[in-house]
């Protein structure tokens, strides 16, 4: 119960940290292309490695998708992005910084009249922002996914246990039944061991008596 809590409390931090993000924020910044204007998307509880994944399967759909390492940059050449640009490809850079637990992701689109502003076109802006926005879903649904993977696996490990300890029960349970009838086949066979001891000491008293019976009968040959 303590784990359903977890995730569902983790789920509802994560929305609402969701929703509160809206229009996106814009900042200068450089990159492979100079200083140019940057979309930002902020994500706490995440690593920068999850992130990182996270944003390579959703970006390569909409093209091939390079790395530019001196930049530590994500490349898509001609993205199809309809929401950015109707009418042609929309280049897209990505940069993906992790400070401390929270993960900003910066996202620089070029649709071919230079990169994406709200000075330059809301339209353009504002379906760059929803790009974003819907990869900040995604990244979201991943990580509650990731979370509530664990807690299967938590409890699939619990569940091992619980085996095991049924089976731990039933062995000892079977081993106090053999010790039971151990015991119970040890103490009739006690009862005739007594019953032997008897008899062995009457045969023993009774051989006495015939050795005596010898012994008279050699001291009376002269």
């Amino acid at each position: 119960m303590k784990n359903v809590s977890k995730c569902l409390l983790l789920a509802s931090i994560m929305f609402t940290s969701f929703t509160s993000f809206g229009q996106a924020k814009e900042t200068m910044r450089e990159m492979s292309q100079g200083i140019q204007n940057a979309l930002i998307l902020e994500v706490s509880s995440t690593t920068e490695k999850f992130s990182k994944n996270a944003w390579e399967d959703y970006i390569k759909k909409y093209g091939k998708t390079k790395r530019n390492k001196k930049f530590d940059e994500w490349f898509t050449d001609n993205a199809s992005i309809s929401s950015i640009n109707e009418s042609g490809p929309t280049d897209i850079y990505m940069q993906i910084i992790q400070s401390g637990n929270t993960t900003t992701f910066y996202l620089f689109a070029d649709a071919g009249a230079g990169f994406v502003s709200k000075e330059k076109g809301m339209s353009q802006y504002s379906g760059a922002s929803k790009f974003l926005y819907d990869f900040g879903v995604s990244l979201r649904k991943a990580l509650v996914n990731e979370d509530l993977k664990k807690e299967k696996e938590k409890k699939d490990d619990l569940e091992d246990l619980k085996k095991k300890l049924v089976r731990t029960n039933e062995k000892l349970h079977k081993e106090i039944t053999e010790a039971k009838e151990l015991i119970s086949e040890n103490e009739k066979k006690i009862e005739q061991n007594i019953k032997d001891q008897e008899k062995n000491k009457m045969d023993i008293e009774g051989q006495l008596k015939i050795i005596d019976g010898v012994m008279k009968k050699l001291s009376e040959i002269n």
